[in-house]
């Protein structure tokens, strides 16, 4: 009856475990400014770490034209700020950058050296971001605001955790909530080949891959395009690696 108890007791846990994820995700959910319940469906799916790229780019579906936003060196991890802006990870922090040429250059918003992730603009405050904050050798990635006019990082209030054992259930580098428009996902991966040579679209209701960009982009340019997101209906910004 001991060992049985013991059991069961062992069960419960792992399941508790288990269902960690969910309860942070939904808890992430509430705090994001965007719906994401698209992102719910598809759940804690746990993808490759991010890719550094050298530059940030924008494709124009309607005019099917790929604009360089900025030589950056090494950034990655672009989100969403307005229909005219993106923030975007770099080495020193969180960056501004516009989607106009003839605007001013990127700004460096926030100096920070431990956010691993931007996951999407926040409920509040009007330029607040919720990031993923390096947890250290023993805990799980933490959610922080980032609030960009203040240029600083705080850890909100009611997070369900201040630390959870690294294991399988760290959900860090799953999809991000500026992947979707609707139950359109974008990624970076080609439905054929697994390279990431072309952005695709994913239709999570129907569970159907089709291509995203259309013909007239170079593929075989010897470009790698990364870390896609929608900015509206018909523009997608990523990042490339030369």
């Amino acid at each position: 009856m001991i060992r049985r108890a013991l059991l069961l007791l062992a069960i419960l846990f792992l399941q508790s475990l288990r269902a960690e994820p969910t309860g942070l995700m939904e808890w992430v959910c509430k705090k994001l400014k965007k719906d994401c319940s698209a992102l719910i469906k598809v759940g804690a799916v746990r993808g490759d770490s991010p890719r550094v790229g050298t530059r940030l780019a924008l494709y124009q579906v309607q005019k099917d034209a790929e604009v360089m936003l900025w030589d950056c060196k090494a950034c990655w991890s672009p989100a969403v700020l307005s229909s005219t802006e993106v923030a975007v990870l770099g080495t020193e922090g969180i960056w501004r950058v516009s989607l106009s040429l003839s605007a001013k250059p990127p700004v460096l918003a926030i100096k920070a050296k431990n956010v691993l992730r931007i996951l999407g603009l926040a409920t509040e405050p009007a330029a607040g971001l919720l990031v993923l904050l390096d947890g250290g050798p023993q805990c799980c990635p933490q959610v922080a605001l980032a609030d960009l006019e203040q240029g600083a990082i705080s850890a909100p209030a009611d997070q369900p955790k201040d630390c959870r054992p690294i294991d399988a259930a760290c959900d860090v580098y799953g999809p991000r909530v500026d992947q979707f428009q609707g139950d359109l996902m974008l990624s970076a991966t080609d439905s054929d080949t697994g390279d990431p040579a072309a952005l695709t679209i994913r239709d999570i209701a129907k569970k159907g891959l089709g291509s995203f960009l259309q013909k007239g982009v170079k593929w075989d340019d010897g470009v790698s395009r990364f870390d896609p997101i929608w900015v509206g209906e018909d523009q997608v910004v990523y990042v490339t690696s030369h």
